[in-house]
């Protein structure tokens, strides 16, 4: 491997030597079956995510070119191992948990990840070395091959259509909704749970996605106290530009980029860390991340069922972000099959049920928040403020 960082796409093309009576043929690239095509890639250190993603440099192009299209079914190949995955274009295209190929809209080049998981651990990739906050990988092989072949032409399009979502940062595009649900922003009012309490949006400082100033702003307007930022280190705030003149910046709050594999011991200990706010902290409360969706709808969907929501609650409570992002209502096709990749199948993996209808959510979300270090009394204080309605509180 002399040459690094250099995507290589070849063609190998089968030579038919006797056909129709032994009679020889020239080959010809343009009738070369799929499964023959490969497309090769050299992974770096410097290309894998704090969270496990890798981010090669293999333009989504170089796929495209070669005869693959989203929906396709391909088989990553690397050190010892054979993974298929679905080449899509977005982490909910696939079900939590579950690997994909990713031709993400904001990206260039492909990107290799488990949505709410850690690639480069799960595969054995690389060797994950904390230091403080940052995370640096030590890979198996430096630099790591990987090709890409077709396993089944068009074997998981149905679904990727189905998923096929559309979303806008233009405020104009949305005149249906207010600026507050622009922002991803609502309060929760499953059973159990007290009056504007406990507050859920998109980032109120990460202006990405240009909602941003609609959240602050909503977090100000409903005297939010207390905001656990899920996606940003403390360090990173200072960085962004504007980031003193922010509602977010002063209030209490708890900035920690918290890891998204739910299976993971790093999420267990971030997300004990989060709870406990709760627990000593009054509110109102604020979670966040950039959209408001994967890790806001995980955190929350713990407290929901720990105060005693119910499954349809939760669900519903869940899929309001897909409304307020892309427009999908319960009338379309793709709102349960969301749900069931998504927070359905999370929870069924972290309370280790698969019959999440008829389980006992309070009582699963209590174990599950002892397995993570939470104390009895610590859970009990998070219900007892979660439980009282904002304007009881002095």
């Amino acid at each position: 491997m002399k040459k690094k960082n250099r995507v290589l796409l070849f063609v190998a093309i089968v030579t038919l030597l006797f056909s129709y009576g032994c009679e020889k043929k020239k080959p010809e690239v343009e009738e070369m079956p799929m499964e023959e095509t490969v497309v090769r890639t050299y992974i770096t250190e410097d290309q894998i995510s704090s969270f496990g993603n890798i981010y090669t440099n293999l333009e989504k192009q170089a796929l495209f070119d070669a005869g693959f299209e989203p929906g396709d079914i391909l088989t990553i190949s690397f050190l010892d191992q054979k993974v298929d995955a679905p080449l899509v274009s977005a982490y909910s295209d696939v079900t939590s948990l579950s690997t994909g190929i990713f031709a993400l809209a904001n990206y260039d080049t492909i990107t290799l990840a488990i949505n709410m998981g850690d690639f480069a651990s799960y595969y054995g990739v690389a060797e994950k070395i904390a230091e403080g906050d940052k995370v640096i990988w030590k890979l198996k092989s430096d630099p790591l091959e990987m090709t890409f072949t077709l396993k089944e032409k068009g074997g998981y399009l149905d679904e990727y259509m189905i998923m096929q979502l559309k979303y806008s940062n233009e405020r104009e595009d949305y005149p249906q909704l207010s600026d507050e649900e622009f922002a991803n922003f609502r309060s929760i009012s499953t059973s159990g749970m007290g009056k504007n309490i406990l507050y859920r949006s998109s980032s109120t400082v990460d202006d990405t996605y240009n909602r941003a100033k609609y959240a602050d702003l909503a977090a100000a307007r409903h005297h939010i106290a207390f905001i656990l930022n899920l996606i940003n280190n403390e360090a990173d705030l200072k960085d962004i530009p504007g980031y003193e003149e922010t509602y977010f910046s002063s209030v209490n709050h708890l900035a920690k980029s918290t890891n998204l594999d739910v299976k993971s011991e790093e999420n267990r200990k971030d997300t004990a860390e989060f709870m406990r706010v709760i627990a000593n902290n009054k509110g109102p409360y604020l979670v966040q991340c950039l959209k408001g969706t994967d890790r806001t709808g995980f955190f929350c969907a713990i407290l929901e069922c720990l105060m005693g929501a119910s499954y349809d609650e939760i669900v519903d409570d869940y899929m309001v972000t897909y409304y307020n992002w892309n427009g999908v209502t319960k009338d379309d096709k793709a709102y349960q099959i969301i749900a069931d990749k998504n927070i359905i199948n999370t929870l069924k993996t972290v309370f280790g049920t698969d019959d999440l209808k008829n389980a006992d959510l309070q009582t699963e979300a209590h174990t599950y928040l002892l397995n993570i270090g939470l104390s009895e009394k610590e859970i009990e204080d998070i219900k007892s403020n979660l439980s009282v309605d904002f304007q009881d509180i002095e």
